[in-house]
C-alpha cells in the first residue's frame, strides 16, 4: 500500500525527527504516512504547517499555487487561534505527543476513507483544446496512465470550457492558450475568478518565457508543451490528484 506523504512548512528538526520515528510505528495508523524529506516541498498529498514559525503564511501560500492538499493540519499552542490564511485546517496542539498526533491524523484517514469510494470514482479531468487531435492524444494518454480511476472531458474552445466548468466539480484542467473564441489566458481568469482552487495548467505549443510569464499572471497553476510527455504529464497529476491514483511506473508511450 502506497503511503500518505506529508508534506511540512515551519517544523523544527526535532518535529521532523519525532513524526519520522511516529511513522515507522506500523501497528499504529501513522504507519500509513511518510514524512516528505524537504521542507516546503508540494509533494505530499497532507500538509503540517508551523503556524507560528517565520514567514509561515507567505511559505504557505507560495507552496499553494504548485499543489491542493488533500488535508491541512495547523500544528500550535492552542486551539483557539484561527487563520483566515489557512482555510479548514486541522489543529495539532504542542506539545506533540503520540496521542494527540494520531488522533488527529486517524481523523484524517476516517475521513478520507469515508470519501475515498466516491472521490477516486468522481475524478473528473476537463481538457479544452481547439484541436480534435491534441484533445484526443490528451484523454487517450490520460487513460492509459490513470485508467478508469478518471473520466475526462473534452471541450473545443474558450466558451464550452466556461460552460462546463461552471456546471462541473472538475479535479483539473488542462486549456490550450490559442483559441479561435476566447483565448486560454481569459478563459483561466474567468474559471479562477469562480473557483480559485480548481487547478489549471496551460497547454500549448508555445514554449517561450513570455508566455509562461503571461500563464501566471492569468492565475495558472502550471504550464506544459504540447505534445506533452507521460512524464510531464505525470509530473502535473501529481501536484493536483492524490498520489495513489499516480503509477509508478506508466504504461510505455508509443510515438
Amino acid at each position: 500500500m502506497n503511503k500518505i506523504a506529508i508534506s511540512h512548512i515551519g517544523l523544527t528538526a526535532k518535529d521532523q525527527m519525532l513524526l519520522r520515528n511516529l511513522c515507522r510505528l506500523s501497528s499504529t495508523v501513522m504507519g500509513q504516512f511518510t514524512l516528505v524529506d524537504d521542507p516546503n516541498s508540494p509533494q505530499g498529498d497532507v500538509l503540517l504547517i508551523n503556524t507560528q514559525a517565520e514567514r509561515a503564511e507567505q511559505t504557505f501560500k507560495a507552496v499553494q499555487q504548485f499543489k491542493q492538499f488533500r488535508s491541512i493540519i495547523a500544528l500550535q499552542d492552542t486551539e483557539q487561534v484561527t487563520h483566515a490564511w489557512l482555510p479548514s485546517a486541522e489543529i495539532l496542539t504542542r506539545p506533540m505527543v503520540l496521542r494527540r498526533v494520531t488522533k488527529v491524523f486517524e481523523r484524517l484517514v476516517n475521513q478520507n476513507r469515508l470519501e475515498s469510494e466516491s472521490s477516486t470514482s468522481n475524478l473528473t479531468i476537463l481538457v479544452v483544446d481547439d484541436s480534435m487531435p491534441v484533445r484526443t492524444f490528451m484523454k487517450q494518454r490520460l487513460h492509459d496512465l490513470l485508467g478508469n480511476q478518471i473520466a475526462v472531458d473534452l471541450a473545443c474552445d474558450g466558451t464550452e470550457a466556461l460552460r462546463l466548468s461552471a456546471n462541473h466539480p472538475y479535479n483539473l484542467v488542462f486549456l490550450d492558450v490559442l483559441m479561435p473564441d476566447i483565448d486560454g489566458y481569459q478563459v483561466c481568469r474567468q474559471i479562477k475568478a469562480r473557483q480559485q482552487a480548481l487547478p489549471v495548467v496551460m497547454l500549448t505549443s508555445k514554449g517561450s518565457t513570455l508566455n509562461k510569464v503571461k500563464a501566471k499572471m492569468s492565475g495558472s497553476n502550471g504550464y506544459i508543451t504540447k505534445p506533452p510527455t507521460d512524464l510531464a504529464l505525470l509530473h502535473e497529476l501529481g501536484r493536483f490528484l492524490p498520489t495513489s491514483l499516480i503509477p509508478i511506473h506508466p504504461t510505455p508511450q508509443l510515438v
